[in-house]
C-alpha cells in the first residue's frame, strides 16, 4: 500500500530496520519524490525492481538502497543465476551488489562468456576451476572479494 503515496515529494526513509523480502515494484509509483529515498540497512533480497530504479532519475539527492542489504538472492546469498541464464549468455556483470557465498561451478559452463565481473562483493571460497573452460573471454574480474585457496591452473588456458 506504500505505493499509493503518489503525492509524497520528500523523504521516504525506511532505513535501518529489519525489513525483509523483495522490494515491492509499487514503490516505483512514488514519482513525485525529489529528495531522500532510503531503504538501506535492512534484510532486503532480490534485485531492485526496474520501476524503483527509475525513481533514481527524479531523486536529486540522498538516494540509498543497496548499502546494508543483500540484494540479488534468496535468502540473501548468491543468486541462482546458472539455472536461469540462457545457454548463450555471454556477459555477466554483478559488481558491487553485496553478493555473498561461493561462486557456483556452473558459472564455468557458460562457455560463450566474454565478460564475467563479480568484483566488489564479499564472495568466499575458491575460484572454480570450471572458469578455465571459457574460450572467448575478454575480461574476468573477481577483484575485491574474500576468495581463498590456490589459483586454479585451469585459468592458464583462458584466452583473454
Amino acid at each position: 500500500q506504500l505505493g499509493n503515496l503518489v503525492q509524497m515529494t520528500f523523504r521516504f526513509d525506511l532505513s535501518t530496520n529489519s525489513l525483509s523480502s523483495m522490494i515491492p515494484t509499487q514503490l516505483g509509483n512514488l514519482v513525485q519524490i525529489t529528495d531522500e529515498f532510503f531503504l538501506v540497512s535492512n534484510n532486503l533480497c532480490a534485485d531492485v525492481p526496474t520501476q524503483v530504479r527509475a525513481l533514481s532519475n527524479s531523486v536529486s539527492s540522498n538516494w540509498g538502497i543497496t548499502t546494508g542489504n543483500d540484494l540479488l538472492g534468496s535468502p540473501c546469498t548468491w543468486p541462482k543465476v546458472p539455472s536461469t541464464l540462457p545457454s548463450d549468455t555471454s556477459t555477466l556483470v554483478y559488481s558491487g551488489l553485496s553478493l555473498t557465498g561461493t561462486i557456483p561451478t556452473e558459472v564455468g559452463l557458460y562457455t560463450l562468456m566474454t565478460l564475467l565481473d563479480l568484483s566488489n562483493n564479499t564472495l568466499t571460497g575458491t575460484i572454480p576451476t570450471e572458469l578455465g573452460l571459457y574460450t572467448l573471454t575478454t575480461s574476468l574480474n573477481l577483484a575485491n572479494n574474500t576468495l581463498t585457496g590456490t589459483l586454479p591452473t585451469e585459468l592458464g588456458a583462458l584466452v583473454l
